[in-house]
């Protein structure tokens, strides 16, 4: 499979990163976000609704439904609004879909079609990473981190289906009542053979995030939904 290598010098050193390196490290920390990836305006489809206020200080974002709420956190919201808002950091996300587009249609697909990005790395970016190093080249395999990364908002406000407001009364509660008279006892899969079995030799591996790091904090609110 053919792979795109960027290639850049730093301190007299040459360092070389797959573009898929970059594209993991930096856009797709979960799987919601590696999808949008390669979805027309993938980005767009992720939030309902959006606004700043308070002199462009604080961000108001409403985040869509198709967002799973087990990875609904202020971390995710924090993370996520920085290339939604950052123009050449979302430029830079969507090269990644126009790009495999182009490639398509100019080549066709036979063998697949290598990822490309448009870096959004700057000067001022610090990347932690792991490699191999030789004769003052640096093959960058795995990035651990990045730092030095500047969210355009000071405070958060975010909202999603999965945050809710519940509101208690003093009613009795409703009850269902069931059509059944009796409990019947149930046997499933009788035969030996056809029964459901843990496979306690499957491999199980816990993978550590990659750290990103913003320059100045920001303060992140959850705002609830009423039901």
């Amino acid at each position: 499979m053919n792979q795109k290598i960027l290639s850049y010098t730093a301190n007299q050193k040459t360092f070389h990163i797959q573009h898929t390196e970059i594209m993991r490290g930096v856009f797709a920390p979960n799987k919601t976000l590696a999808n949008a990836l390669l979805r027309p305006n993938g980005l767009e489809f992720l939030v309902n609704q959006s606004d700043f206020f308070n002199n462009g200080h604080t961000l108001y974002i409403d985040f869509a439904d198709e967002i799973p709420g087990s990875i609904m956190n202020e971390d995710f919201a924090r993370y996520c609004s920085w290339p939604y808002f950052n123009d050449k950091i979302k430029k830079s996300f969507k090269s990644i879909q126009s790009n495999a587009y182009s490639y398509g249609l100019k080549r066709g697909a036979p063998f697949g079609i290598p990822l490309e990005i448009n870096p959004p790395l700057t000067d001022q970016t610090q990347i932690s990473a792991i490699g191999i190093y030789k004769d003052e080249e640096f093959l960058v395999l795995e990035i651990l981190g990045i730092d030095n990364i500047t969210p355009p908002f000071y405070e958060l406000q975010y909202m999603h289906n999965s945050i809710k407001k519940y509101i208690y009364t003093e009613k009795t509660k409703k009850k269902r009542l069931s059509n059944q008279e009796k409990q019947e006892d149930y046997i499933l899969n009788e035969k030996d053979g056809e029964r459901s079995r843990e496979d306690t030799n499957q491999p199980a591996m816990d993978l550590d995030p990659i750290q990103i790091a913003f320059r100045h904090s920001t303060v992140v609110t959850r705002i609830p939904k009423q039901v």
